[in-house]
């Protein structure tokens, strides 16, 4: 038999006329999801202030609900795929459209030239993360794949040579509009460094040394709960996007006790050796002693990465 689904609409939100979409709760066996999009016929489909039986085998229109209420379902009920996401139990419907017609049908070569730069992307991103996994694995931040491939999205619009579908961010990282898109990115959107570190300091990119006069931890760090020392480590990366060929140096790390003590703080990483784009990163790392021992403070949640120069 059937599952029916029931509308329910607010009527007072229902006529304000800001735009077409309107939110909907809906009653599923005791539980309520709300849709987050509906189309253009959606004010015909459910005019009746009544509650509207639907067939849920004939629920093409919805794109994607947000699950509410005490019973939480993982799984595949028909064409209904419930699943869990980072901000909560959503429900979808099953594609409409085979993967064979995307491929091959005429009307759709803009979706699969936006596929084709998406995936170019998506490598871009890993590539970089992949290069910078020794520096990452003190920093915890599950969102830096999906952010720092957004970024890579902006700086493939900034191949002004490559045809539409084939556009690359291994070609836009070669213009100066693209590197500045990278630089200052944090890999840790848990720690900002512009938001921890309140001291000046140099950057010279051609040898990839970062300099920090006078660096006093007391005052120019927000440091986190917890944090007694603090260590300074930086990164010269050079990477090769399209043969994914890199060589990462690191400085020799300084650690520091956080007090009011100045000392001049100087990374020096060795020179790194091949072609492609250069990068100098900086990294603080908090710990908390105990007993003579330090600990990494939160498993690296407050530690910085961030991307100091793009040339």
């Amino acid at each position: 038999s059937p599952i029916l689904f029931f509308w329910k609409i607010n009527s007072k939100s229902f006529y304000k006329p800001k735009s077409r979409q309107r939110q909907a709760h809906e009653a599923l066996i005791g539980n309520e999801f709300s849709i987050s999009r509906h189309p253009d016929s959606y004010r015909d489909r459910v005019l009746n202030p009544l509650a509207v039986p639907i067939n849920a085998f004939n629920l093409t229109h919805i794109i994607m609900a947000v699950l509410k209420g005490l019973i939480k379902i993982e799984g595949t009920l028909d064409n209904l795929t419930f699943y869990k996401g980072k901000n909560g139990y959503f429900i979808r419907t099953k594609g409409g459209i085979s993967k064979e017609r995307i491929q091959s049908d005429p009307a759709f070569i803009r979706t699969r030239e936006n596929a084709n730069e998406f995936g170019l992307a998506a490598t871009a991103g890993k590539t970089l993360r992949r290069a910078l996994s020794r520096l990452l694995c003190n920093s915890k931040d599950n969102s830096l794949p999906s952010r720092l491939m957004s970024t890579m999205m902006l700086i493939k619009n900034q191949d002004t040579t490559s045809p539409r579908g084939l556009r690359n961010p291994a070609v836009g990282l070669t213009t100066p509009e693209g590197k500045v898109l990278l630089q200052n990115f944090d890999c840790n959107e848990n720690a900002i460094l512009s938001q921890v570190l309140r001291a000046d300091y140099t950057v010279n990119t051609t040898t990839g040394e970062i300099s920090i006069p006078n660096f006093i931890p007391g005052t120019q760090l927000v440091v986190p709960p917890g944090a007694t020392h603090v260590t300074l480590q930086s990164a010269f990366l050079i990477l090769d996007f399209t043969t994914e060929v890199g060589d990462l140096q690191l400085s020799d790390p300084v650690n520091l006790p956080i007090n009011l003590i100045p000392d001049n703080v100087t990374l020096a990483p060795a020179v790194v050796t091949g072609t492609g784009i250069k990068m100098m990163l900086l990294q603080l790392s908090f710990f908390q002693e105990m007993n003579g021992v330090q600990y990494h403070l939160n498993n690296g949640a407050f530690n910085t990465v961030n991307i100091l120069r793009v040339v």
